[in-house]
C-alpha cells in the first residue's frame, strides 16, 4: 500500500489525500442530490463544510481525551521534553466518535447561523459522511494507524515502512473491513433515503448500522491506544451508548414494531 506520494517535489501523506478525497466525494453527492430532495445546494455544503471542521477538532479532542493517562504517566516519570507530548499530540490521531459529535454540534451551530434548520439537510450530510468516513478508513490503512491484530490469514497484510503499525508481521486490515462496511452503509442509506417517510430517520439508520459495526470490529484491532474500560475500548463504550439512546429514541418516537413495517 502507497504511504505516500510526491506531488511538484513535495511528500504528501496518502492518509491526507485519501481524507481530503473523502470529504470532497461527499460536496459532490450533496450537490448532485440537493435538487432531488428540494434542499439549498449553498446551505448544504455550507453546513457540510463547517460540520467537517467540528468533526476534526472534536476527533482530535477526544483522542487527546484518550490519551490523558499516557500524558500523565509520561509526565509522572519525569519527560525532560515536554514539547514532545505536545508535539506526538498533535501528529496523533483522531477518533471517529469524537468526529461524529463535533461534526453534528458545527453543522447544528452553521444552521442557526444561516436561519435553516439541519433536520432539513440530514437526508444529504447523512450519506455523504458515511461516503466520506469510508474513504478516510482507507487513508487508516495506507497510514498503519487503527491497525488489525496478527494474524495468519490470506488477507493478512504485513507492513514493511510504517510509523505506526509494527513492520514485518501480517496484520488483519481491519481498516479496509471497516472501509467496504461503512460504504455498504452508505449504499443502504441512498437506497432509504429514496422515500420520502424515512427521511427523518436518516442519522438514527446510520447510527443503527455503524454502531454494532465499530463494536465488532474493536474485537479485531491490534493498536493499545485506544482507551480501555473494564475490558471494552472507548469506541465500544460510545457505540454501546450511541446504539441504545437511539434505540429509544425511535421507541419513543414511533411504534418500533409498525415504524420496521412500514419504512424497511
Amino acid at each position: 500500500m502507497i504511504s505516500e506520494i510526491i506531488i511538484w517535489g513535495k511528500t504528501i501523506p496518502m492518509y491526507g489525500v485519501l481524507g481530503v478525497t473523502g470529504a470532497l466525494l461527499g460536496i459532490l453527492y450533496i450537490l448532485l442530490m440537493a435538487p432531488k430532495f428540494g434542499a439549498d445546494r449553498e446551505n448544504a455544503v455550507y453546513i457540510y463544510v463547517l460540520g467537517a471542521v467540528g468533526a476534526m477538532a472534536g476527533a482530535k479532542l477526544l483522542f487527546i481525551l484518550v490519551e490523558i493517562p499516557d500524558i500523565l504517566r509520561a509526565l509522572e516519570s519525569g519527560i525532560s521534553n515536554p514539547s514532545e507530548i505536545i508535539w506526538s499530540l498533535a501528529n496523533g490521531g483522531m477518533v471517529f466518535y469524537g468526529g461524529l459529535l463535533g461534526g453534528i454540534s458545527a453543522a447544528w451551530w452553521c444552521s442557526k447561523i444561516i436561519k435553516t434548520k439541519l433536520t432539513d439537510y440530514l437526508v444529504l450530510l447523512v450519506p455523504a459522511l458515511a461516503l466520506a468516513h469510508s474513504i478516510a478508513r482507507i487513508g487508516c490503512f495506507s497510514a498503519g494507524c487503527c491497525y488489525g491484530i496478527e494474524t495468519t490469514s490470506w488477507i493478512g497484510y504485513t507492513y514493511t515502512n510504517s510509523l505506526v503499525a509494527p513492520n514485518g508481521i501480517p496484520l488483519l486490515p481491519i481498516q479496509l473491513i471497516e472501509a467496504f462496511c461503512i460504504f455498504l452503509i452508505f449504499i443502504f442509506l441512498v437506497w432509504y433515503t429514496s422515500s420520502p417517510k424515512r427521511e427523518p430517520y436518516t442519522l438514527a439508520m446510520y447510527i443503527i448500522l455503524y454502531a454494532p459495526i465499530r463494536f465488532i470490529l474493536e474485537f479485531f484491532r491490534g493498536d493499545s491506544h485506544r482507551g480501555f474500560m473494564l475490558g471494552l475500548s472507548t469506541s465500544q463504550w460510545i457505540s454501546a451508548a450511541l446504539f441504545i439512546i437511539t434505540v429509544m429514541w425511535l421507541i419513543r418516537k414511533t411504534n418500533v414494531c409498525h415504524w420496521f413495517s412500514k419504512n424497511i
